[in-house]
């Protein structure tokens, strides 16, 4: 006959438990931060490119300006008529921070700032053979890859945020 002798035994365990939610409110946080830092970088290096002569041109960024605290100083040539009105009547901005995506977006529908974004607005005649725009200091400008080089420069590197915060232990008995 044999008899079973029943052995008692105590371990003791750790469990780890991650606060997902806080860690997405922390890393939503960094990169949003690291967002408006490339914003910022982006404009810095369009605004050097841009002239001012009206201030139509240089308007167009007003709306990134006071979102990324970046003191956009336009003051129109004394002796041209002051536009600055004209190009915010023309200006697009969206930011993205939604699935992953952190990204503004900006456009303008500023004819001659388009135009001298790739070409010489200068060059443009009329059937008379006259230039429809006489600007100063014509394109072509391409300040949108400029911008987009300074903004990758910013943000090229982006270090998340560590677990340790975010982690809690609980001792186990079994």
């Amino acid at each position: 006959m044999s008899a079973v002798i029943p052995v008692k035994f105590r371990s003791k365990l750790k469990q780890l438990a991650i606060d997902d939610t806080r860690y997405k409110r922390v890393l939503h946080e960094m990169l949003t931060e690291k967002l408006v830092q490339g914003a910022f970088a982006w404009l810095t290096t369009v605004v050097d490119i841009v002239p001012i002569w009206t201030g139509a041109s240089q308007s167009t960024f007003t709306p990134l300006a006071s979102q990324v605290g970046y003191a956009l100083n336009i003051v129109p040539d004394p002796n041209a008529y002051n536009r600055t009105e004209l190009g915010l009547e023309n200006v697009g901005l969206e930011w993205k921070t939604q699935g992953g995506v952190y990204s503004f977006e900006y456009g303008t529908s500023l004819t001659h700032l388009c135009i001298n974004e790739q070409f010489n607005a200068n060059e443009f005649l009329d059937d008379n053979g006259n230039p429809y725009f006489h600007l100063r200091r014509p394109g072509p400008y391409h300040f949108q890859e400029a911008g987009a080089k300074a903004f990758e420069r910013e943000v090229v590197e982006v270090v998340l945020p560590g677990w340790s915060d975010l982690l809690t232990v609980k001792n186990l008995t079994v």
